[in-house]
């Protein structure tokens, strides 16, 4: 994957898979730090080590037998000088944490983010997004927010949240 919205648009499927229909994103910079989290409230590991999810020979799908995402994903924050961690949240879901050295050569550009979270938000109604992006003018999205809109003013109220914030 090539840039952080194509982590974030997997990771959310993912969630979406596992059921989840309340998923919370961050991508922040703190501290020469570059932060993603994802949190969601699907079936989470139900038994599963939380390490044997990061392997990419590791899918709980039936259509595939490889699962890249999170492999993907901790090979990434390894090259980074980062780390990341996968842990159940209570009284079910996951949660992903993933923390990057900022400033590295091999981090990838956050990418089209608006694309990434306007494509989320209108194909996924049934789940409540959370998003919090950004670093000198943070972006804060509620899904919940915007659902009396229509599809035109939904969009154009997302393109202008990015907008501003670039």
């Amino acid at each position: 994957m090539n840039d952080f919205s194509l982590h974030i648009l997997d990771l959310a499927e993912n969630s979406l898979n596992a059921g989840a229909d309340d998923i919370i994103i961050s991508l922040v910079i703190k501290n020469g730090k570059k932060i993603l989290v994802i949190a969601d409230n699907g079936a989470g590991l139900r038994g599963i080590e939380p390490r044997k999810v990061l392997s990419p020979f590791y899918t709980t799908r039936t259509t595939r037998r490889v699962g890249f995402g999170l492999g993907l994903l901790e090979q990434l924050t390894r090259l980074c000088e980062g780390w990341v961690k996968v842990v159940p949240a209570r009284p079910h879901g996951l949660i992903v944490v993933s923390v990057f050295t900022a400033g590295h050569w091999d981090l990838p550009p956050d990418g089209d983010m608006a694309s990434s979270v306007i494509t989320l938000l209108m194909t996924n109604p049934q789940c409540r997004f959370r998003i919090n992006y950004g670093e000198n003018n943070p972006i804060h999205i509620d899904s919940n927010k915007l659902s009396g809109l229509d599809f035109s003013e939904k969009i154009r109220r997302l393109q202008g949240l990015f907008l501003a914030a670039e």
